[in-house]
């Protein structure tokens, strides 16, 4: 005697004007789908915005064997004064391919505030828990402390130029130092004094010899 296995099939429930199934509403399945292409497409957008790098101003790496920018008029380079490098035009205005690269050159300063040769902007600059935090307020300037190239475009440029400037200024100093050679020069006519003073001296001679005709 055979017996009849029937096997059961989950079928469509209507009910109102939604239909169900096994794997749930057609219209949430649909809601789902859609969420789905959502989600996707917002990876991507952020995936295409990541790779939209390389245009003027943008970091590049200066060791690959192609060029690093979007173009062939930008140039992966490292400007004056800065720590890194940027995709920059011939003639471009970005502050970050200018010398000192929009604070690049305050960062290579504050590197060495922490060891024993420190620059001397390193009391201008705001150090918050071993953290750049840019230039001090000038309100805020240490007395006596030259702080005047902190905000500077390029610190270290502004450095240089100012022991420069003093160094030129030493220089006429130096040559001020002349004119005490020139006085000893007139130190001559100390000497000239002297050849007077001998004068006096064949004088007091004169009376010597008047008194031996007197005897």
């Amino acid at each position: 005697m055979h017996t009849e296995k029937s096997l059961k099939v989950a079928a469509p429930i209507q009910s109102g004007s939604v239909k169900t199934s096994a794997l749930g509403t057609d219209a949430g399945g649909g809601a789902a789908f859609g969420r789905l292409w959502m989600v996707l497409a917002a990876v991507l957008g952020i995936g295409a915005s990541g790779c939209d790098e390389g245009h003027d101003g943008d970091r590049c790496v200066l060791a690959l064997s192609h060029n690093d920018c979007a173009s062939s008029d930008l140039t992966c380079m490292q400007p004056t004064d800065c720590p890194e490098t940027y995709c920059c035009s011939a003639g471009s205005t970005n502050p970050y391919c200018q010398p000192g690269c929009n604070g690049g050159a305050l960062s290579i300063l504050f590197a060495s505030c922490s060891t024993a040769s420190p620059s001397p902007l390193c009391p201008c600059i705001n150090n918050i828990s071993g953290i750049n935090m840019g230039p001090l307020p000038p309100d805020q300037y240490p007395t006596g402390v030259d702080c005047s190239c902190v905000s500077t475009e390029d610190p270290i440029a502004c450095l240089a130029a100012a022991a420069d400037a003093g160094g030129a200024d030493a220089g006429v100093t130096d040559a001020g130092s002349a004119d005490a050679g020139m006085t000893d020069a007139g130190s001559a006519d100390a000497g000239v004094t002297d050849a007077g003073s001998a004068t006096p001296d064949a004088g007091d001679s004169g009376p010597d010899a008047s008194d031996a005709s007197g005897e």
